[in-house]
């Protein structure tokens, strides 16, 4: 299980934050080095950054926007409703269908652009967020809806027609584009499906590991078999079929460059070599740019630059938290992504016909800088997933606060002295010289009546700490051997579920006991 290998134990940390960052700047400088010298169209200075730039800002837009859209459970709330919104989908892309027969001026399925009237975009910016954004959406929460409904076999085929609905579905939408994006496509949608697995299903005790194999290499064969339907040049030679006729015009070129390149800085022969000069003009192989500038230690420095970038997502994407992080299989997916990017672009950098460009070094880089985005948003919710886990950190003592006293005056919104038992509160707590804004939670243990209360202010709201309230009064809490203590803490963290992270709807209905509805 990955979640037993060491690395993948590892908390996400800022400093992984920052690096990530640095090493995403340094490959956009050495994409805007490359095209500033090898194309002969005009690059400034800081148009690769202000893409970046534009892109991270509208992701974050995005990233906001969905705590908003798509938390009111638009995908369905049971896997009935998700197999309606697939029928509906099927319906609209019909329509769809029959709209651009008939017209001109509307085309979805067969050119490589959407065409709305005079609106146009190319596939390609869709395809990204087809697959690392809506395709694991929707797994998601076809996943969490089976779980919910304890994997009963109803759910199971509800959520398995939806699955196979949102594949149909992709494979018509991207259909004319070239061979090696449908193969990433299935590449992707099959990763996301067994993330989804190590998610939702593989720990469940009501299935059995021989049938979820079974079915994730269902769905991988399914999807294998229909590439020959959507792909071209099927059944004739690998190189062409994955890259087309001129492959070996191509791969001599390669070796020119690779054969001739020297260890340091541009070799005689390169700059010397007019063919070079005019296959490397305007072609966006920046493996090969590094071997003409640079010469091999340039390349294995950005090969090492790539691994590192690598494991630092890895650190981000945060596997330990990965089945109580909300929409984890979404940041998962665009990892995944990085993965197969960086091992297909170094491949195809050296002769093999996969042609990927590596992450952060393409001409359009839409879908690199959109992924990272995400990630870094998922970092920054793995540090609060982390705090969450370990509540015993924010808790300090209540003196630390309000100063040692034998009680403490605490007073609600209407100035009046704070006894009302309500859930959640907001109260003001004079203490020595000094007044604390906080929330108040209440709760029981024993008999005994206590206060969890998180300060207003930013610069202590990261603390909580505890009150008791005996006999009309707000005293420390008696607990010498922090028994209270924790005890409160496992349920203040419990309760107090972030935004982030998955409420398992089942446990909380049937193991949500009479002990914890007590206890709050």
């Amino acid at each position: 299980m990955l979640t037993k290998i060491k690395f993948f134990q590892k908390d996400t940390t800022k400093k992984d934050i920052v690096l990530g960052i640095l090493l995403v700047l340094g490959l956009i400088w050495l994409n805007t080095f490359i095209h500033q010298n090898s194309f002969s169209d005009t690059y400034g200075d800081f148009d690769f950054l202000k893409n970046f730039a534009i892109t991270v800002f509208c992701t974050g837009f995005f990233f906001f926007l969905k705590e908003l859209v798509f938390d009111f459970e638009i995908f369905g709330d049971d896997t009935r409703t998700c197999v309606a919104g697939t029928a509906v989908t099927g319906i609209l892309m019909i329509l769809a269908l029959l709209l651009e027969m008939g017209t001109d001026s509307f085309s979805i399925y067969t050119q490589k652009e959407i065409v709305l009237g005079t609106f146009i975009i190319h596939k390609k910016y869709v395809y990204g967020i087809w697959t690392i954004v809506w395709f694991p959406l929707h797994i998601d929460k076809i996943f969490a809806r089976m779980r919910q409904e304890r994997f009963r076999f109803q759910s199971i085929l509800y959520g398995c027609i939806s699955i196979i609905g949102l594949t149909l579905e992709g494979i018509l939408l991207f259909r004319p584009m070239a061979n090696i994006w449908l193969i990433d496509l299935v590449v992707f949608n099959s990763a996301t499906l067994i993330l989804a697995v190590w998610k939702y299903a593989i720990n469940d005790t009501r299935l059995r590991k021989g049938e979820i194999v079974a079915a994730i290499l269902s769905y991988v064969i399914f999807s294998v078999y229909l590439l020959p339907l959507q792909c071209n040049n099927w059944g004739k030679e690998f190189s062409t079929f994955m890259y087309g006729e001129n492959w070996n015009e191509i791969k001599a070129v390669i070796r020119e460059v690779v054969s001739h390149a020297s260890l340091w800085g541009t070799s005689g022969y390169l700059r010397n070599s007019a063919s070079v000069h005019s296959w490397l003009l305007n072609w966006n192989k920046p493996i090969l740019q590094l071997l003409y500038y640079g010469g091999w230690v340039s390349v294995i420095a950005v090969l090492l630059a790539m691994v590192c970038l690598l494991c630092v997502l890895v650190k981000m994407l945060g596997i330990k938290n990965g089945r109580i992080h909300k929409n984890w299989l979404l940041y998962a997916t665009a990892t995944v992504m990085f993965f197969n990017d960086v091992v297909s672009g170094t491949l195809y950098a050296f002769g093999f016909p996969c042609p990927v460009g590596l992450p952060f070094l393409r001409e359009t880089g839409f879908t690199d800088w959109m992924a990272f985005a995400l990630i870094v948003f998922c970092a920054l919710e793995n540090l609060q997933i982390q705090k969450n886990k370990c509540p015993d950190s924010a808790f300090v003592l209540a003196e630390t606060l309000l100063g040692k006293q034998d009680s403490y005056q605490i007073f609600d919104e209407f100035d009046e002295p704070y006894r009302e038992e309500i859930w959640h509160d907001e109260v003001t707590i004079i203490g020595a010289g000094c007044e604390v804004s906080c929330d108040a939670y209440w709760c029981e243990l024993e008999g005994r009546e206590f206060c969890v209360f998180k300060p207003q202010d930013f610069r202590i709201r990261e603390k909580r700490f505890i009150l008791e309230f005996v006999e009309d009064r707000w005293v420390l809490p008696d607990d010498p051997k922090n028994k209270i203590k924790q005890e409160i803490c496992q349920y203040y963290a419990k309760v107090n579920v972030l935004r982030c992270m998955d409420e398992e709807k089942e446990d909380r209905d049937e193991e949500f006991d009479d002990e914890d509805s007590e206890f709050f």
